[in-house]
């Protein structure tokens, strides 16, 4: 299926997307973002939106919240309906960076399990569809590295250029089936539910419920000076050292300068920075 394909990348483009597609009565819309998974944190790399047969690639790192404000008027205006496949993580995301939440959604992805589609992941839609097979590598794929190759970008423009053709068949497979009042419904029950992304606590971890008192306090300390030095070489926690091993030092504490200075199985900020372990240690084997 050969499409326009535009990336986004400064002010003059927002708003020349936002004039190409303001009376559109319906969008395909998808995100992808950094999930604590390849840097430290959570923020929207691309917004990718698909209208008036062009996928417009929104490079959300290169433009200022402010300059995604016509994005965001198109996100929200009740006139347009947005296409979404599994809304779930997307509107938590969009709430938790630029408090926005989309009005007036189709969710295809909760359409599809209303029909019982045995697989409901958009990649086994598509297949199904449309015959269309996604590349695995891009799956889990660093989105905050630039340049974006080509690859990349048509990738991305894959995930809507499919979704607006998607929602129409599940659309007349819902009404033929007498489900259309059913999932407006659901669709409408988006609009009005709480989307807080749920950032990972100490108490979150695997394992921790099950440590003694004493552990738990120095299990949060460290837990705490792990996260510091995640956010400083911008790589997510569990690169800095695993919630594992995290546990089993706090049962087993390491008591010995040297050894911090030696670890193995870990990032090199931790050896760098093993007085700070060390001193944290030796302050809960005294209390």
């Amino acid at each position: 299926m050969e499409h326009n394909i535009v990336y986004v990348d400064s002010e003059k483009k927002v708003k020349e997307l936002y004039e190409n597609l303001k009376k559109e009565s319906i969008l395909a819309i998808d995100i992808e973002a950094e999930n604590n998974y390849h840097h430290y944190g959570y923020y929207v790399s691309l917004i990718q939106i698909f209208g008036n047969d062009t996928a417009y690639i929104v490079d959300a790192l290169k433009l200022k919240p402010d300059d995604l404000t016509p994005v965001f008027e198109l996100l929200v205006n009740p006139e347009i309906e947005k296409v979404f496949h599994d809304v779930s993580f997307d509107f938590r995301i969009l709430n938790y960076q630029y408090k926005v939440l989309p009005k007036n959604v189709f969710d295809t992805k909760i359409a599809a399990e209303l029909l019982n589609e045995k697989k409901v992941g958009l990649k086994s839609l598509l297949d199904k569809y449309f015959n269309v097979v996604k590349k695995k590598k891009f799956q889990k794929a660093d989105w905050s590295k630039r340049p974006l190759t080509k690859e990349q970008i048509e990738y991305a423009a894959g995930d809507v250029i499919y979704l607006i053709e998607l929602r129409n068949i599940l659309k007349k497979q819902l009404i033929d089936k007498k489900l259309w009042a059913t999932a407006e419904k659901k669709f409408k029950q988006l609009e009005e539910k709480e989307y807080n992304l749920k950032l990972q606590t100490y108490l979150d971890v695997k394992g921790a419920k099950h440590l003694t008192e004493k552990e738990m306090l120095l299990f949060k300390d460290l837990f705490s000076l792990r996260d510091s030095l995640a956010r400083r070489v911008n790589r997510p926690p569990f690169y800095i050292i695993s919630n594992k091993k995290l546990i089993e030092l706090a049962k087993s504490p390491v008591l010995k300068l040297s050894e911090w200075e030696s670890m193995r199985g870990v990032h090199p900020i931790v050896r760098i920075n093993a007085k700070r372990f060390y001193f944290s240690v030796k302050k809960h084997k005294n209390k």
